[in-house]
């Protein structure tokens, strides 16, 4: 029993150590980045035209919640994000009842904002690709694979929400069961909006509505509702 007791404490400080190293190696990554940032900065040049590693917002929505479907959707997200080169960099507790998850990812790579919207872009176009049906020779076979994962985790579910960075990608289900799943590059305007307001999330049906009245008030004009 003692001998179990050391083997016990072992493993204890031998993950506590894991832990703290890893953190300490995150620490200096993220030194690192800051430090190329404020060298940009002091030297007058755009941050955007410059390879840096980039963070972005992903949330998700589900209607309905439930153990495994949680564990099957968080691992869609994170693969599919996995496969165009970008990680979870930290996360936050989820929102139970329905359910509401929210993470952020980072690049894996340095690379330029111009770079950045181009995995969304190709990330847009594989997920069309299988919703629309289309021949998939001319994409990547991990990415159509994990896109095809993540659609499947969404057919699962009534109502959905996911954003990646400026990926949006909706499901929604009427009263008479018919479904439908939509994707779309968010604008900068857009992402702003869903940032200080992630309830919007929990209404995928009226996500584009919401989403047009935040342009309109932008560009000044009248709330359509009013």
């Amino acid at each position: 029993m003692e001998k179990g007791i050391r083997f016990s404490i072992k493993n204890d400080v031998d993950n506590l150590r894991y832990k703290f190293d890893f953190l300490e190696k995150e620490q200096k990554n993220l030194q690192k980045e800051f430090h190329a940032y404020l060298v940009s900065r002091s030297m007058g040049q755009n941050p955007d035209d410059l390879p840096l590693n980039r963070y972005i917002p992903i949330q998700v929505y589900l209607s309905e919640d439930g153990e495994n479907k949680i564990y099957r959707m968080s691992k869609a997200i994170k693969n599919f994000s996995e496969e165009f080169g970008l990680s979870i960099s930290d996360e936050f507790p989820s929102q139970t009842g329905s359910w509401l998850k929210k993470w952020f990812g980072k690049t894996k790579d340095a690379i330029t904002q111009i770079e950045l919207q181009e995995i969304f872009q190709k990330m847009e176009h594989v997920l069309e690709v299988h919703t629309l049906g289309i021949d998939q020779a001319k994409i990547d076979k991990a990415q159509a694979e994990a896109a095809g994962v993540l659609l499947k985790e969404l057919r699962e579910t009534q109502n959905a929400a996911c954003q990646i960075g400026s990926l949006l990608l909706v499901k929604v289900t009427d009263n008479e069961g018919n479904s439908n799943v939509f994707c779309r590059t968010l604008n900068s305007n857009e992402m702003i909006f869903l940032g200080k307001n992630q309830h919007v999330l929990k209404k995928p049906n009226e996500i584009f509505e919401s989403l047009k009245n935040a342009n309109d008030e932008l560009l000044g004009l009248p709330d359509r509702k009013a």
